[in-house]
């Protein structure tokens, strides 16, 4: 999302899936769940980031943590208000990414409702479509996030983590802008 600014042809689609489906389907598990990764992860990598990136990165005590219902919330957002979807979408992260909310309860929905109109309902329709989507997502080989999948002369090409958009900008024949672009 953050070269949209810069390259204003990228169609960019925001699809809420639940990673701990994905994981499970794939035979992964997390990272942080290996001990010495969790470790790196929490003191090192994260950090690291936090300073290439230019954003603010602070887990929430509870890491790793369960995101299910905000991808519900995001579903839902998704279905009824999809103008807001990346609004919503960046909310959840800075909560959680950003200030370490935990992320898990009801409240988070209260949270982000500064975005939508009305009070989501989480129903099993919603529900179903978060599962929809995940099952999308493994059938298309995912086994972690970000999954992007990127679309080009009717060819589909799949990419796994944050740290491909190099690869992804040289399949697009345009030129990266770096990690961190001055937009």
């Amino acid at each position: 999302m953050r070269y949209r600014r810069m390259y204003k042809d990228l169609d960019v689609t925001l699809k809420p899936v639940f990673l701990g489906a994905i994981m499970k389907a794939s035979g992964n598990s997390p990272p942080a769940t290996n001990p010495a990764k969790g470790k790196y992860m929490l003191k090192d990598d994260i950090p690291s980031n936090s300073k290439v990136f230019g954003v603010n990165l602070k887990p929430p005590s509870n890491f790793p943590f369960l995101s299910l219902l905000g991808q519900r919330l995001l579903v839902w957002v998704q279905l009824n208000h999809p103008d807001k979807l990346e609004d919503c979408t960046r909310s959840i992260y800075q909560l959680t990414w950003g200030s370490g909310t935990e992320i898990s309860d009801a409240a988070i929905l209260e949270r982000v409702q500064k975005h939508i109109p009305h009070k989501p309902e989480i129903t099993d329709t919603i529900k179903q479509k978060l599962m929809d989507q995940t099952k999308e997502c493994t059938d298309r080989g995912a086994f972690g996030l970000p999954w992007i999948v990127v679309t080009k002369n009717g060819k589909e090409h799949v990419f796994f983590g944050s740290d491909r958009f190099e690869q992804i900008f040289y399949l697009l024949e345009k030129p990266y802008p770096g990690v961190n672009p001055k937009l």
